[in-house]
């Protein structure tokens, strides 16, 4: 066997090793465990865990997982943001929720990734902006003076509840499903070949770019319509 044939497969080997490492197998035994963190109003979360953000008013982060994946989980707060990531790629592990979120008040969520992500909350005084950011999942179920949904890639935002106005972007082949989220008013931004819909019974403005469909409930008028495209702009 020649050097290069020899340095191949031992740099293989050490490829092999280094994934098999990284990717980490749960023990099927789930330990919970409460972090003690400074206070935070945002949620963010960067990993294929699945996360559940709900109102209370005792502050609290409880991490529910395979005992040997604790650790594996960061749960760090910087400038008022709970940011919340995974060490290593892991899989089997038990069901989630794997992170359960409890705070008074929430400003804003971020789901990055292949993650899952619910909010459930009511704060009908205050408003609130969600994005997901890639191939994951996000859940709302709750009310807000204001909400902002935003949605760049293939991923999938499920809203339900009520607003007073609304804001659904979405950029990318994903899916914002609005519709069991009544509003009185709304802005609907579509760029792609996505899909939204939404319910509004006052006043919307609609833009749509691209091959993507915007269904519209609840009997709004259009203020401003910029459609450019093959995409389908429906009234319900």
């Amino acid at each position: 066997m020649g050097k290069f044939s020899c340095f191949f497969w031992a740099w293989s080997a050490l490829c092999l090793s280094a994934c098999s490492w990284d990717d980490v197998e749960g023990d099927g035994e789930r330990v919970e465990k409460t972090r003690n963190l400074d206070a935070f109003d945002r949620v963010r979360t960067d990993c294929e865990l699945s996360v559940q953000v709900t109102r209370g008013d005792a502050p609290s982060v409880v991490v529910s997982i395979d005992s040997n994946l604790q650790h594996l989980v960061q749960t760090q707060v910087e400038d008022g943001v709970l940011d919340i990531q995974l060490d290593a790629s892991v899989h089997d592990i038990v069901p989630g929720p794997h992170v359960r979120v409890t705070m008074p008040a929430l400003a804003a969520a971020k789901q990055v990734g292949s993650g899952k992500l619910s909010v459930s909350l009511d704060a009908p005084e205050a408003p609130l902006d969600l994005f997901l950011s890639g191939s994951g999942d996000l859940r709302y179920q709750g009310r807000s003076a204001a909400l902002g949904a935003y949605l760049s890639g293939s991923g999938e935002m499920r809203l339900a509840g009520g607003t007073r106005d609304v804001t659904l972007s979405l950029s990318g082949s994903g899916d914002l499903g609005g519709r069991g989220l009544m509003a009185e008013s709304g802005t609907l931004d579509l760029s792609g070949s996505g899909e939204i819909s939404a319910t509004v019974t006052e006043s919307v403005q609609v833009s749509l770019s691209g091959s993507g469909e915007i269904e519209l409930y609840g009997g709004a008028e259009v203020d401003e319509l910029h459609h450019s495209g093959s995409g389908d702009f429906e009234r319900h």
